[in-house]
């Protein structure tokens, strides 16, 4: 089949039309070719162009090259609907007709059979598989796919035709925003991104007994990531009942994933998934089964507290208890491993070393990917706070004890006593409640640096009184302080912790550069700044005229996609130079961003007479 719309047809006239103008305008600056197939393509003239101009014309260029990259993006999605047999309408339709499309740019020598690159790793992108059957399918196979084209030609609105799950309420509450909303690019990015983690990331959901979220690129379930994903939509589950289903499912399944691995930090859907190929002990130790449901063993305190927050978040939206009691038992164990594994990790690394609970090594060339001192990690002493091995980064900790982490748990211990309280479980929370006061005494004698005879907090700790300053843009971070309810943002130690984070000076993960400025982290590398850690700020703040600036950076770095990316460059922002441009929890974390400014500042994003 092919393509019957005109503009569709003009292609190959249109992307020549946009090379040669891009030709003329960069002449002088001669950059160097890489020739791929047939077409020789000018790679870096696209961004010494917009750089350079900044205009109109120039960013057709970028626009037709990004409407490549979708192109190749749907391609690959349309080929994986085939290959699970699910697509709506006429099979081989949409595939045919996006390859199609692909096929006449001939761009850059873009091959529909090669997988998306999302970042590090390659993956083909599985946003849609069984579960879409059934969501909007009422149109016919051809419109379906010369709508898709379409629309990745002319249309900011990038929301996919087949949904993973729709909410009526999430629907009103984009447009009641986006119709306000004073910044029409803001507006297509916030229709964008607030309802990804439902359009594309819930890869299984049979009511309120399971739920399975997935990260976007990745086919497995973070703890951390699906608290996160889902978070922003909790305050309209009360109206919403299948919303709330949802919710509860995936409360129940990291329910179950606790029980299934108390060390790990990802899962997949089942137990036909690839198993951890890292050399890891625990105990208790994993079975074969378990193996094989586990995607990744790494302990991080933080992936714990993420499945108390998302409980204790649901429970107070909802006063829900059937949540936590229609599976018997399987929430309370998971809730009584979580305390008992904080408890344990209290320890010195010299009360556990002839029989540890827990060593992890892998062999890689990425040293912030294992363990030293042969799998044990870092020496730690008793303090009162609590070790993580592992960052909310999934990268190794420098010392053993993670500020931030350790802070977050102090705030969700206090809020899980009352569910515990009204489950019948008093007893799991006066441990909790005991548990939150040793780690903060623990924070207030061994988290604080002193410089000038300023206080701030340091981001990692060991105990024996050592202190690391830096920080990373996954949260927990120092900067996420008062957004996990640890502290206020006018805390005098907080703004000083704040002002260090937010310079170069002092934070080696901080950049600034020609497209924006922001923290980083050791996950990706120097100069690449996280959207994340922009939205933190923002989140944060209580200067106008700051989170105007971060609205601003996070609009002009989507590298055209008008979606949140995991980091971008901090010189250019656009394809290649993002990583991760399908990355579900960054997207939820914008929503919930904006969400925040129309609760607290509507002055900032909305127009003056609708406020």
């Amino acid at each position: 089949p092919k393509l019957t719309l005109r503009s569709a047809r003009m292609t190959p006239l249109i992307l020549t039309a946009g090379l040669a103008v891009v030709a003329v305008a960069t002449s002088s600056s001669q950059p160097t070719s890489t020739t791929v197939g047939r077409t020789e393509c000018p790679k870096p003239a696209c961004d010494k162009t917009v750089r350079l101009l900044n205009s109109l014309i120039l960013n057709l260029f970028c626009l037709l090259s990004w409407w490549r990259e979708r192109c190749q993006h749907s391609c690959a999605i349309t080929h994986e609907q085939q290959r699970v047999g699910v697509g709506g309408g006429e099979p081989g339709m949409k595939s045919a007709a996006m390859c199609d499309c692909l096929k006449a740019t001939n761009f850059c020598g873009a091959d529909p059979q090669r997988p998306v690159e999302f970042g590090r790793g390659t993956a083909i992108v599985e946003s849609y598989d069984a579960q879409c059957l059934g969501h909007d399918r009422s149109m016919p196979g051809k419109a379906l796919g010369q709508l898709t084209a379409l629309t990745l030609l002319w249309f900011p609105i990038q929301r996919p035709l087949c949904r993973t799950f729709k909410s009526e309420s999430v629907e009103d509450l984009i447009k009641n925003f986006t119709q306000r909303m004073s910044d029409p690019t803001l507006a297509q990015i916030f229709e964008n991104t607030f309802p990804n983690c439902l359009d594309t990331t819930v890869y299984s959901h049979t009511g309120r007994n399971d739920t399975f979220i997935i990260t976007g690129d990745i086919k497995a379930m973070w703890l951390r990531d699906s608290t996160n994903q889902l978070i922003p939509y909790i305050a309209l589950a009360p109206s919403d009942p299948p919303l709330a289903d949802l919710i509860c499912g995936a409360i129940r399944r990291q329910a179950t994933q606790v029980v299934t691995s108390r060390y790990s930090n990802a899962f997949n859907m089942d137990a036909s998934g690839t198993g951890s190929s890292d050399t890891v002990t625990t105990t208790p130790p994993l079975t074969p089964t378990q193996w094989h449901e586990v995607h990744e063993t790494k302990y991080e305190l933080n992936s714990l507290i993420n499945v108390f927050k998302l409980s204790t978040a649901y429970y107070a939206a909802t006063k829900d208890l059937t949540c936590f009691k229609d599976s018997p038992s399987v929430w309370i164990d998971a809730a009584t491993i979580i305390l008992d594994m904080i408890e344990m990790q209290q320890a010195g690394t010299d009360e556990d070393y002839e029989d540890p609970l827990y060593k992890f090594q892998r062999q890689t060339t990425v040293a912030t990917d294992t363990l030293m001192n042969g799998g044990l990690g870092v020496p730690a002493r008793r303090c009162g706070m609590t070790k993580s091995y592992f960052r909310a980064s999934d990268d190794a900790v420098t010392l053993p004890f993670n500020v931030a982490d350790n802070a977050f748990a102090v705030v969700q211990l206090k809020a899980v006593a009352p569910l515990l309280t009204a489950l019948g479980r008093s007893d799991l929370a006066d441990n909790a409640t005991t548990l939150a006061g040793e780690i903060d005494a623990g924070l207030q004698q061994y988290a604080t640096l002193t410089s000038g005879g300023e206080e701030y907090y340091a981001y990692e700790a060991d105990g024996f009184g050592s202190g690391y300053f830096m920080d990373d843009a996954n949260i927990p971070s120092l900067l996420s302080l008062p957004y996990l309810g640890y502290t206020t943002r006018t805390d005098t130690k907080y703004l000083a912790t704040r002002k260090r984070v937010l310079s170069s000076e002092t934070n080696p993960w901080f950049f600034r550069g020609s497209v924006g400025e922001g923290v980083g982290g050791p996950h990706v590398g120097t100069g690449h700044i996280w959207p994340m850690a922009i939205m933190m700020r923002a989140l944060t703040s209580t200067d106008d005229a700051e989170i105007i600036q971060c609205l601003t950076i996070l609009k002009n770095t989507t590298g055209g996609t008008l979606f949140m990316h995991e980091s971008f460059d901090r010189n250019n922002a656009f394809y290649p130079h993002y990583t991760r441009q399908w990355f579900s929890w960054a997207n939820s974390l914008f929503g919930e961003l904006i969400i925040q400014l129309a609760n607290e500042r509507p002055h900032l994003i909305f127009k003056q007479e609708l406020m």
